[in-house]
C-alpha cells in the first residue's frame, strides 16, 4: 500500500473537516452591522435573552439576543428548552439572512453564570 497517499490524503481530509467545523467567536454587533459576511458561518456569540416568543413544533420558537456592545440578533431554536429571560447566554448557531434581517438558527445555547466576567466577544 502506498504510505504517502494515504499520508495525503489523511491530511486533506482532515483540512476538510476543519473548515468545517470552523467557527467564529463574535460579537453580535458585528453580525448585525454586516450580516453578508458571516451567512452559511457558524458563530459563537455571548448575550442577554430579551423576550422569547414560542411558535408552533413546525417552525419552532425564537428569542432576541442582545450584546453588550449593541445589537440585538433574533436566534431561531427548536429546543424545548426556554432559555430564562434578562440572563446571559452563549450560544452557537449558524447565520441566516430572513426578508434583510440576519438571525441566527442555534445549534447549542448555554446559560452563563451572571457573575463571571465575560466580554461578550464571545466565549468568555
Amino acid at each position: 500500500m502506498n504510505y504517502k497517499f494515504l499520508a495525503s490524503l489523511a491530511t486533506a481530509l482532515l483540512i476538510v473537516v476543519g473548515n468545517v467545523t470552523a467557527q467564529q467567536k463574535v460579537n453580535i454587533k458585528a453580525i448585525v452591522d454586516n450580516p453578508g459576511a458571516y451567512v452559511g458561518e457558524v458563530v459563537e456569540v455571548v448575550g442577554i435573552v430579551t423576550q422569547f416568543v414560542q411558535e408552533d413544533y413546525v417552525t419552532g420558537a425564537h428569542y432576541l439576543l442582545e450584546g453588550k456592545y449593541g445589537g440585538i440578533i433574533k436566534v431561531k431554536t427548536m429546543s424545548n428548552a426556554e432559555p430564562i429571560q434578562n440572563r446571559m447566554y452563549y450560544v452557537r448557531g449558524t447565520v441566516y439572512i430572513e426578508n434583510g434581517i440576519p438571525f441566527i438558527h442555534e445549534i447549542s445555547k448555554i446559560l452563563l453564570d451572571d457573575t463571571k466576567d465575560t466580554d461578550m466577544d464571545g466565549v468568555p
